[in-house]
């Protein structure tokens, strides 16, 4: 206060001298006026340059001496861009070093897009580990076909595995392409001892002993 009241002697005057005094540092709303502060209130450790160590600002302000080496994050689409004042110009900050995560445990991880260039699959034969690789090839071989087919729909891969041609007798087949070839490299005899058998479709007006009938209606 500039004074304290004199007793009996400032009736009426209370709320002038009150008012006068206000007036010093508010405007007429009860805000500070903006001569109030100087440089000297503001030169703290919290405040440095027009920047606070946090708040908010709605837009980036100039970078100069007094902010220099003080940060700034943009709040844009990325989720957030840091920058570093030069004490002339801004600077956005790199990105860290990448880490990756391990799960030993728990439910499943969701899974976004694709794996990493370093994600590789198991291959084994008959239970026998062969390598660990990112990638699965198939390769025709004698008598073997392989056809994939790029299903996105169902993110797969369908493979048809076929054989062509004849199979040795040695791999199981009889290296042969008709039956009787088959019949000739599997060493199979025919029948002995049958006649032939025809089958009609007017039954025989005098069957005998031995006719097979077949009612082919």
């Amino acid at each position: 206060m500039a004074r304290l009241p004199i007793v009996g002697g400032d009736a009426g005057n209370w709320g002038t001298i009150l008012n006068e005094y206000l007036q010093v540092s508010h405007a007429s709303d009860g805000t500070i006026s903006a001569g109030a502060v100087g440089a000297t209130q503001t030169n703290l450790t919290s405040v440095a340059g027009g920047m606070l160590l946090r708040g908010t600002f709605a837009s980036r302000p100039a970078a100069a001496a007094g902010n220099a080496n003080l940060y700034y994050l943009a709040t844009d689409n990325n989720g957030g861009t840091l920058y570093q004042s030069t004490g002339s110009a801004w600077v956005q900050v790199g990105a860290g070093a990448a880490h990756g995560a391990t799960h030993s445990t728990g439910g499943p991880d969701a899974l976004s897009g694709n794996l990493d260039a370093i994600a590789r699959l198991a291959i084994a034969k008959a239970g026998s580990a062969i390598g660990s690789r990112r990638r699965l090839n198939f390769i025709d071989g004698t008598n073997v076909s392989i056809t994939p087919v790029d299903d996105s729909g169902n993110e797969e891969v369908d493979v048809t595995i076929g054989l062509t041609g004849s199979v040795a007798v040695a791999n199981g087949g009889t290296a042969a392409t008709t039956a009787a070839g088959a019949r000739t490299n599997l060493a199979v005899p025919e029948a002995a001892g049958f006649a032939k058998i025809s089958v009609g479709t007017v039954a025989p007006s005098t069957p005998a002993v031995g006719d097979l009938w077949v009612d082919i209606n």
